[in-house]
């Protein structure tokens, strides 16, 4: 028996932004689309700014 796949690649974020450096905090980066507007790439970085002071929270509780 063959079997047929189709893969679709969707690329719907095609630009990104690097936040803060490997020696002080470690860093972020984001990916979004540029010509989406403003307000949806403030909304994924405020997302990603969370998700890296909840990180640093929990590691700091591990004591690591």
């Amino acid at each position: 028996m063959t079997e047929e796949q189709i893969v679709r690649h969707i690329n719907d974020r095609p630009d990104s932004i690097e936040i803060g450096t490997p020696s002080k905090g470690g860093t972020i980066k984001v990916y979004f689309n540029a010509a989406a507007g403003f307000e949806e790439t403030k909304k994924l970085i405020d997302q990603a700014l969370a998700a890296r002071i909840y990180t640093k929270g929990e590691i700091e509780k591990a004591g690591v």
